[in-house]
């Protein structure tokens, strides 16, 4: 990710490498996958919609909530 880029995606799973723990985070409309720094706050979110945006060395996560049908 570079700086001020912003993934979203539904959190699908905690990955642990040797390079630390990352989260899962796929595109369900190209159906890619990104992987970013994992937090043990992000496990609530699981398979919902998040997004993640790079500030410097920080990472901002926006987790929404599910909502149910909307009328238009």
């Amino acid at each position: 990710m570079a700086d001020g880029e912003t993934v979203r995606g539904r959190y699908h799973r905690r990955e642990t490498l040797v390079s630390g723990r990352f989260a899962v985070i796929v595109n369900d409309t190209d159906g890619e996958f990104s992987l970013v720094p994992w937090r043990p706050e992000v496990e609530r979110a699981r398979g919902r919609e998040i997004g993640v945006t790079m500030r410097g060395k920080a990472i901002e996560w926006q987790m929404a909530l599910d909502r149910g049908p909307t009328i238009d």
